[in-house]
């Protein structure tokens, strides 16, 4: 039985395509194109023929059902920005879409994944399939190959974590491996110091697009991937940091908290004219805002220039580093959901508000990147206020 862990990500998004936070276990989307498995089992695709949004005719009989005979389901999918894999019943896989966002499975590797793959997952720019001997297998734009079994025990919970075109595994306080063709991957191939640091006492792995970041049971918080997306030269950091009990991460920064929940970032992002440079290693966050944030419990990105957080009372602030202004927004009933230029949550009375560029529901403001919406209510833009629930796009 294999006892795979869903990455519990936050809003990743790799240039364009979903991280596995924004898919469903039946329905997948890439930049252009949406797939989709039915309940029998077939495979259903719209959007951009190039880029899997329409199932090619050599596939359509291993996807689709033809007559009432017997067939085999498809019971995994995934997708990279351009491209989509899905993974049959008999543990054979294929892929179409765009070759180079690893729509095309190389020659090479065609007999490797006719049989045998037990899990499937999506890259930036092409996939990686874990096979039943452990041996992981990737393909895509920067090139394919096959590694010697991972070590993995199918039979014993692992977790895995990707960021962009690197992938690597935790199981039993272990990251077993890194694989891929991005940063994270060459590291640590490259860095046996690396390797050994995650050796034993891993208690979290997180990551982002940039990189990977690890918390030990010894203190160390441990970076590796892009330099300027994990706030060190070399592109790996060993930090000793025992006040950080937790990690997450958002997009192109890495981020802590200590036991009263002060926040400490690190890495770096830039967009347009706003800018995240916080050096190496965690430093109390924000530097702009004079904190400290204490009781905080979540920390997040909004797409487009900000960044947010909330505290254990639910209540949530929101940063806009353009204007190096705070806005407290009222408690919310759930998380928020992010959108391409901002983010809109339910407050506990059963309003929709949203913030961001050009959100608000009643006269767009471009003035300003936050700019609160007025109350939806069921005379304004056809939302109720008896939302409950919202869903990504």
């Amino acid at each position: 039985m294999d006892l795979f862990i869903r990455e519990a990500s936050g809003p990743v998004r790799r240039n364009g395509a979903l991280s596995a936070a924004e898919r469903s276990d039946s329905s997948w989307a890439n930049s252009r194109a949406f797939a989709a498995i039915s309940t029998d089992g077939q495979v259903r695709a719209w959007g951009d023929p190039a880029s899997g949004g329409q199932l090619p005719g050599s596939l359509a009989p291993l996807l689709t059902r033809q007559s009432d005979t017997p067939w085999i389901w498809t019971v995994e999918l995934a997708s990279s920005t351009a491209a989509f894999a899905a993974r049959r019943a008999n543990g054979q896989v294929v892929a179409w879409g765009d070759a180079g966002a690893g729509g095309s499975i190389p020659a090479e590797l065609q007999t490797a994944l006719s049989n045998g793959v037990m899990r499937l997952f999506g890259l930036g720019q092409g996939f990686v399939a874990l096979k039943a001997d452990g041996s992981v297998i990737h393909w895509g734009a920067s090139g394919s190959g096959i590694s010697a079994p991972s070590g993995v025990d199918l039979s014993q919970p692992y977790r895995v974590v990707t960021s962009f075109d690197s992938l690597a595994i935790l199981q039993s306080g272990r990251v077993l491996g890194c694989w891929g063709v991005s940063a994270g991957a060459q590291q640590w191939a490259e860095r046996s110091d690396l390797r050994s640091a995650l050796a034993s006492g891993v208690q979290e792995l997180v990551c982002n697009d940039a990189g990977f970041a690890a918390r030990t049971a010894s203190g160390q918080v441990i970076t590796w991937g892009v330099p300027q997306g994990i706030g060190a030269a070399s592109g790996v950091s060993i930090t000793s940091r025992p006040d950080i009990v937790s990690l997450g991460s958002d997009i192109y920064e890495f981020h802590g908290f200590d036991a009263s929940g002060k926040i400490y970032v690190w890495g770096a992002y830039g967009s347009e004219n706003v800018l995240y440079l916080t050096g190496e290693g965690p430093i109390p966050w924000p530097y702009l805002f004079q904190g400290p944030i204490n009781d905080a419990n979540r920390m997040f990105a909004v797409p487009g220039g900000g960044q947010g957080w909330s505290l254990k009372d639910k209540s949530i602030y929101l940063y806009d580093v353009g204007g190096q202004s705070v806005y407290q927004v009222s408690s919310s009933a759930q998380d928020p959901v992010f959108g391409g230029h901002g983010i809109a949550l339910i407050r506990n009375n059963g309003y929709l508000e949203t913030f961001g560029y050009k959100l608000n529901l009643s006269s767009p403001n471009p003035g300003g990147f936050f700019s609160p919406s007025s109350k939806a209510s069921g005379t304004h833009s056809g939302v109720g206020t008896a939302l409950r629930k919202l869903h990504p796009c």
